[in-house]
């Protein structure tokens, strides 16, 4: 049996964009998810902010932006849309 791990689901086509859920995987600390459309993400507050390269990103990005679960996420989303 192969084992697959799912790293992104569409939540909605924005004409020829998405806005898709994305899992975010650290060796270091526990998988988290993040909201994409056009190089931003979705927010605890809702709102799109954009979302700098990796070596820009400061651990406040990541508590904005990063949601513990799938659940959580789509929460937000749902309060956003």
């Amino acid at each position: 049996m192969i084992d697959l791990l799912p790293l992104s689901w569409l939540i909605e086509r924005d004409g020829s964009q998405f806005i898709k859920l994305d899992r975010c995987i650290s060796d270091e600390k526990p998988d988290t998810f993040a909201i994409r459309h056009c190089g931003d993400c979705l927010n605890k507050s809702g709102q799109w902010e954009y979302e700098p390269m990796p070596p820009h990103r400061e651990d406040d990005f990541y508590e904005r932006c990063r949601f513990a679960s799938i659940e959580e996420a789509m929460q937000v989303w749902e309060a956003a849309k």
